[in-house]
């Protein structure tokens, strides 16, 4: 996680990426996992960091910070909630989270708006690093417009359990 924050020089005056989609080709390779771990280590090292969780299907991320919250992501994409009562704060590093709300509205094409594009852009402006957990690239085409959106793409492989084809597929498509 040190080698990722060194390469993309977080917290830097000549930082590289200010926004980060964090990415795998399939489900179940460990981006919530990478996504949750590096905004700590950001966090803790002094950067000012925020995630949101743009897997709107299964919330995984939200599911793994937080209970439950009334307001998330698409409550602020839609412009039912304000960003700053849908943030929340991670008091054990500092970093926050935008997550999935616990309601069972699943608009999709809201985190592929230029709503998304604007919030990123704005989010870019008031913190450090801007991750974003997406879902995986190869069964849902929302991963890749919200890939697009970042200055950055983490690719997360699961070693020995994800297919070498499938890796450079999902590769190719987010190229």
């Amino acid at each position: 996680l040190r080698s990722i924050r060194s390469a993309l020089k977080i917290g830097r005056p000549d930082q590289v990426v200010r926004s980060l989609a964090v990415s795998s080709a399939l489900p179940g390779e460990g981006k919530t996992t990478i996504s949750i771990c590096l905004a700590r280590s950001a966090a803790l090292a002094g950067a000012k960091v925020v995630v949101i969780d743009c897997d709107v299907r299964r919330r995984t991320f939200s599911r793994s910070v937080t209970n439950d919250t009334a307001v998330g992501l698409i409550e602020v994409l839609d412009g039912t909630a304000q960003l700053d009562k849908a943030l929340l704060h991670d008091t054990a590093s500092g970093a926050y989270i935008l997550p999935q709300s616990n309601t069972k509205s699943m608009n999709y094409e809201l985190v592929a708006s230029q709503a998304m594009f604007s919030l990123i852009q704005s989010l870019s402006e008031r913190f450090d690093l801007v991750l974003l957990d997406t879902p995986p690239v190869l069964p849902l085409a929302e991963a890749r417009a919200i890939a697009a959106m970042a200055d950055g793409v983490l690719f997360v492989t699961r070693w020995r359990k994800t297919p070498a084809n499938a890796s450079e597929l999902a590769v190719d498509m987010l190229a």
